[in-house]
C-alpha cells in the first residue's frame, strides 16, 4: 500500500522454491552455508519432491563455489568464496584440489581458462608437492567432506530426468565432475565417474568446450588404465 500511495512498482519478483537455500549460500556465513548444504543434501535424497534445478540453475552453481570450482560469469565467486572464504574459515579448496589431482593437465581444470578476469591468487604456474605433505583424509578433514557432500548433492539430482540436461550443460558442472573423477579419494572419484556416467548421454555435440572436456577425459582416463596394465 505504500509502495503504491508513492507511485513506487508493486511488481514483486515471485520468490523460487529454493529462495532461501540461494541466499543462505550467498551470505558465506559458515552456519548459513551449513544449513544450505545439509537441505540440499536431504532434498537430493527425496524421491517424490525431488530438487527440480531448473526452477534456479544458480543453485548448482553457489554449491559448486563452495567445493573451489568457480564460475565468474555470475559474479566474482572466485574472490567472496575463494580469497575471503579462505581468510575466515581457513579452509583452501584451491590447495584441496591440488593435492588430490596428480595430473598437472587436469589441475588445469580448477580454473575456467575461457574467463577473461582471473585472480592471481589461484594463478600459479608449478605445484611443489614436495613440500606439501598427502592429505591425511577422515572427518578432520574439511575441505574434503564438503567437497564428498556437494559431490553426493550432484550424484543424487543426477538421477532425475528434469535435472540431468541442466547439468549437463553446465560447463562449470562438468569442470568439478572431471577434478572428481581424477583425484586419488577413492569415494569422491566414485562418485564423479558415476554423476559423469548419468549426464554422459546429454552432453551434446554443440559445444567445442564440452567435447574438449571429455576428450580430456577419455584420454587421461584410457592412460591410467594403460599404465595399471604395464
Amino acid at each position: 500500500y505504500l509502495r503504491q500511495s508513492y507511485g513506487l512498482s508493486t511488481d514483486f519478483i515471485q520468490p523460487c522454491d529454493y529462495n532461501k537455500l540461494v541466499l543462505s549460500l550467498l551470505s558465506a556465513l559458515p552456519n548459513e552455508v551449513d544449513f544450505a548444504v545439509n537441505v540440499c543434501t536431504l532434498l537430493s535424497n527425496e524421491s517424490k519432491h525431488a530438487m527440480q534445478l531448473d526452477k534456479d540453475p544458480k543453485l548448482v552453481t553457489l554449491l559448486l563455489a563452495h567445493a573451489g570450482v568457480f564460475d565468474d560469469s555470475l559474479g566474482s565467486f572466485s574472490g567472496v568464496f575463494g580469497t575471503d572464504w579462505k581468510e575466515t574459515t581457513t579452509r583452501d579448496f584451491v590447495r584441496f584440489w591440488k593435492e588430490v589431482v596428480e595430473d598437472a593437465e587436469v589441475r588445469e581444470l580448477i580454473w575456467d581458462k575461457s574467463s577473461s578476469a582471473q585472480d592471481g591468487t589461484f594463478r600459479e604456474e608449478h605445484w611443489q608437492s614436495l613440500f606439501h605433505p598427502p592429505r591425511n583424509p577422515g572427518t578432520g578433514d574439511m575441505e574434503a567432506q564438503r567437497v564428498l557432500q556437494i559431490a553426493v548433492i550432484l550424484r543424487n539430482l543426477s538421477f532425475e530426468e528434469a535435472n540431468v540436461k541442466l547439468l549437463a550443460a553446465n560447463r562449470t558442472c562438468l569442470r568439478f565432475l572431471l577434478l572428481c573423477a581424477h583425484c586419488n579419494l577413492i569415494s569422491l572419484r566414485q562418485l564423479g565417474l558415476d554423476t559423469l556416467g548419468n549426464v554422459a548421454a546429454e552432453v551434446g555435440p554443440a559445444s567445442a568446450r564440452h567435447r574438449c572436456l571429455w576428450l580430456e577425459f577419455v584420454s587421461t582416463t584410457d592412460q591410467s588404465e594403460e599404465n595399471l596394465s604395464l
